[in-house]
């Protein structure tokens, strides 16, 4: 049997995904930490990704694999690759919160091969988004033509498949991605678009010019390096979401109601700034 922690931003164990593969078939179930079954009320499209908590030893110039469940990406991650698992099953879709570690990164995903696995990758495709215009700065999708029905990553090591190959020939998502994916589990006041700026005006050069590390470091005495996430300043926050990321751009609170979410919008430095001030973003 295995139990695979499910773990917060800063580690902390939120719970564990039980799987005991018996002669009678694949069996899971869902712990909290104190052994106590089920989630406690918390949705399965709610929790982290498994293996996101290492998102700050990531390389952001390196792709990283999104696989369906925890067997998968744990077998890729002891292979050395930047993995995340999604933990919803076949059947459901983490929420675009979850998938907000990806920011700025190339996503590759690995569906399972059957239809119930290439249809929730293509889901989890949706919230992703194409370039520039959703949470990752590019999908591609691997296609394992060989693999058994229902094979998955775990099963491609297993039978010493080329995995490089196999990454470096992702294409890009193919199939019908929904035109309307799932809406965020916990939708919050609509804000109207922020209007464009001309780059001759002082909130370009302030942003520029000033990192948001700087801004947290000087508003709200954090001490965060780009690429790490910390607890966040704008709501009471028991475990780390605020992330900066690595650009030093852009900061972005993984709690759906929080200013520094807005919509998935994030915060810069100037709005980070102005939100500290109490002054309107």
């Amino acid at each position: 049997m295995a139990r695979y922690p499910i773990r917060a931003t800063d580690g902390q164990v939120l719970a564990y995904h039980c799987r005991d593969d018996g002669p009678g078939g694949k069996r899971m179930w869902w712990e909290q930490p104190d052994g106590t079954l089920g989630l406690g009320g918390i949705r399965t499209e709610d929790l982290p990704l498994f293996g996101a908590a290492a998102g700050h030893r990531w390389d952001p110039d390196t792709p990283i694999i999104v696989v369906e469940g925890e067997k998968a990406a744990h077998a890729l991650a002891h292979a050395g690759w930047q993995v995340v698992g999604t933990v919803t099953g076949a059947a459901g879709c983490p929420s675009r919160e979850s998938l907000m570690p990806l920011i700025g990164m190339t996503a590759i995903l690995w569906p399972d091969a059957d239809d119930a696995g290439r249809q929730h990758m293509l889901r989890v495709a949706a919230h992703l988004g194409d370039e520039g215009n959703g949470i990752t700065a590019y999908t591609r999708w691997i296609d394992w033509p060989e693999a058994p029905p229902g094979g998955d990553a775990a099963d491609a090591l297993a039978d010493g498949v080329n995995v490089e190959a196999l990454v470096a020939g992702a294409m890009p998502v193919v199939g019908d991605v929904p035109d309307d994916p799932p809406p965020r589990l916990h939708e919050t006041v609509q804000r109207p678009p922020r209007r464009d700026v001309s780059p001759d005006l002082p909130i370009d050069r302030f942003n520029a010019a000033v990192g948001v590390s700087a801004v947290l470091a000087q508003e709200y005495g954090l001490d965060v390096a780009p690429g790490r996430t910390v607890r966040c300043p704008a709501h009471e926050d028991r475990h780390a979401s605020l992330s900066v990321m690595r650009d030093d751009r852009r900061v972005y609170c993984f709690a759906p109601g929080c200013d520094l979410n807005d919509g998935g919008r994030g915060a810069d430095a100037w709005a980070l700034q102005q939100f500290a001030s109490g002054g309107a973003r």
